[in-house]
């Protein structure tokens, strides 16, 4: 059985599927706990890689298709919507979540701030 805690408070998890509930918890941005144990859901959803929600930088790699398509099962959008929240197309939506061009780093911080896993960049930020 999986709850999740926000703000100290605990809830059960509708979910029954460790992947699901670790989604929900992000979205709820609230912790989960599978039998009194905290469940690192960024590890779980594949999303654990160094440095994937810092602040864009040169030289960063961007995220991969399965990292892009871990986002977008997050935000639990459909394609229209994901790129109006990003500022593009669907057709290049498309094209992130199909292998054929990679999320740019704003996108992609569009979406991880969206859902809380990022701060916003606030002023002048320096690109190095």
């Amino acid at each position: 059985m999986f709850v999740l805690v926000r703000d100290g408070v605990r809830l059960d998890c509708s979910s029954q599927e460790l992947d699901e509930a670790c989604r929900l918890a992000i979205r709820g941005r609230a912790d989960l706990f599978e039998n009194d144990r905290q469940v690192d859901c960024l590890a779980v959803l594949g999303l654990d890689r160094s440095g994937l929600f810092a602040a864009p930088r040169i030289g960063q790699l961007r995220p991969t298709r399965d990292e892009v398509r871990a986002m977008f099962r997050i935000l639990d959008m459909s394609g229209a919507a994901i790129a109006r929240l990003t500022g593009t197309t669907s057709r290049k939506v498309r094209a992130w979540a199909g292998d054929e061009e990679n999320a740019s780093w704003a996108a992609w911080h569009v979406m991880a701030v969206y859902v809380g896993l990022s701060a916003p960049m606030l002023g002048d930020y320096p690109m190095s």
